[in-house]
């Protein structure tokens, strides 16, 4: 089986553009005893490098920034020193020939290398903005504003929001269908003998783009779809996109009945209302299912849980947790009618080494600072 669904392999955007794509579907795999859904193999630099949905998503992002911005220079972010943000953003960033600029906090730049994800981005050649005294990504985004808005060099700068997403407050509705359109996309290919989707429910863009997926393809056997929650409870946020979706799609986005298990308050709040379905003449229908390992303190979001399925080796602080809840609670999910979506894996810095080292050679030992102008002295 092909290990990325890329042709070639290279950063060199006119050896191959990425964004050729972004509509090509991942494949789906039987594996011992399950399906899984392998966005891991949307990895343009190899097997095991950068990958994933979130990739797909940073790529449609910057693309849309390069063709419609003036002057396209670079992309600007924060995050933390773990996020996989941190080497896509910059790897992308130099696929287009863009600059990339990182705010991180809780390190020091003497030793912030030492973080795999940092090492990462900056062989992409990333400059870090480094505050040790920021240590929580609110503050790290307010920092990022405060920077696009008193540093003149970064006016055209593009804001890669934390996440890899698009506030739905802050950006026009066209703009986030158009978001999720590219993800909904990969519905496409799920046999038509599932009746049970598991997906690893994080910051939810994917959650999002694969429900709008459903509500589009309507595939043919799905009858219970179950988002495991690893982080903070994201319900809401589901159910607003998904509202917004719906208004500028014209797609009937909710052909679901709601069953949250560990959050009877908002069960209430969105209380299933078969009105609701007749009035939209649905016809097809599934459960929603929600787990909440977050608020049930079942996992911490920043733990990680070693899981590897056969020959998969599942991402530690997503798949890793979601196999791990499901052998243990829901272990009669795992068998032939059953798909785990696997939204993206790990990315190591060894597995993109041999078709990289050419070009940027061995990994750094230091990082690149960002330095701020003396007439901003306050952001220091």
């Amino acid at each position: 089986m092909n290990e990325t669904i890329f042709d070639t392999i290279s950063i060199d955007r006119s050896v191959i553009k990425w964004s050729d794509y972004m509509f090509h579907l991942t494949p789906v795999e039987k594996i011992g005893n399950t399906y899984f859904k392998r966005e891991d193999k949307f990895a343009p630099l190899g097997y095991g490098g950068i990958n994933g949905s979130k990739l797909r998503q940073c790529i449609w992002l910057v693309d849309e920034y390069v063709k419609t911005g003036k002057n396209p220079v670079g992309i600007i972010s924060g995050t933390s020193v773990k996020s996989p943000q941190l080497p896509m953003g910059s790897a992308v960033a130099e696929h287009y020939n863009l600059n990339s600029i990182h705010v991180i906090g809780a390190t020091k730049p003497s030793i912030a290398h030492k973080h795999e994800n940092v090492a990462m981005a900056t062989w992409f050649n990333a400059k870090f903005y480094v505050n040790p005294n920021i240590a929580y990504n609110p503050v790290l985004q307010r920092k990022v504003k405060e920077l696009l808005e008193n540093d003149d060099r970064l006016k055209d700068y593009f804001y890669l929001e934390y996440g890899i997403t698009l506030d739905h407050k802050t950006n026009p509705s066209n703009r986030v269908e158009r978001f999720h359109y590219i993800g909904s996309e990969q519905v496409r290919n799920i046999p038509d003998n599932i009746e049970n989707l598991i997906i690893p429910a994080g910051s939810c863009n994917s959650c999002t783009s694969i429900l709008y997926g459903i509500a589009r393809f309507k595939p043919k056997s799905i009858k219970n779809i179950y988002l495991i929650g690893i982080g903070p409870n994201k319900i809401d946020f589901i159910e607003e996109r998904l509202d917004i979706i719906e208004k500028v799609s014209g797609i009937y986005t909710k052909p679901y009945t709601r069953i949250y298990h560990d959050s009877p308050n908002i069960q209430k709040k969105y209380d299933n209302n078969f009105e609701n379905f007749y009035e939209n003449n649905v016809n097809y229908r599934f459960n929603l299912h929600h787990f909440d390992l977050h608020t049930t303190k079942y996992v911490d979001y920043q733990d990680e849980m070693l899981y590897t399925y056969e020959d998969i080796e599942l991402h530690p602080t997503y798949e890793g947790k979601v196999m791990t809840y499901v052998m243990e609670k829901l272990p009669q999910l795992i068998n032939d009618k059953t798909l785990f979506w696997i939204v993206g894996s790990k990315p190591r810095k060894e597995n993109m080494y041999n078709y990289l080292f050419e070009k940027y050679g061995n990994f750094p030992n230091g990082i690149r600072e960002y330095k701020c102008e003396t007439n901003i002295r306050a952001l220091v």
